[in-house]
């Protein structure tokens, strides 16, 4: 069982995000510390891994969401007249 509770990894986590240093970190929790390093170090490796997907990836989403938009309108009677999608 992980001697690790949620508040004390927010607490960790928040330290790591303010400039405080893993090694600091580990020092102040030494009991803990071979426990904390693997779930810091995941925290770090994630916080790199880029957040927006590519640019192709995003145009064919709106693409594809413009398309079933507009069948949904054809669909409703187009009551939606004011609303016009044009994918681009």
């Amino acid at each position: 069982m992980s001697k690790v509770s949620d508040a004390l990894l927010n607490q960790c986590l928040e330290q790591l995000e303010n400039g405080r240093s893993l090694d600091s970190i580990e020092a102040r929790y030494s009991r803990i510390a071979a426990e904390l390093r693997p779930l810091l170090s995941c925290t770090g490796k994630l916080q790199q891994l880029p957040v927006d997907p590519p640019p192709a990836l995003q145009q064919q989403a709106k693409a594809g969401f413009l398309a079933r938009a507009t069948a949904q309108a054809r669909r409703d009677g187009k009551r939606w007249t004011w609303l016009t999608f044009r994918p681009h």
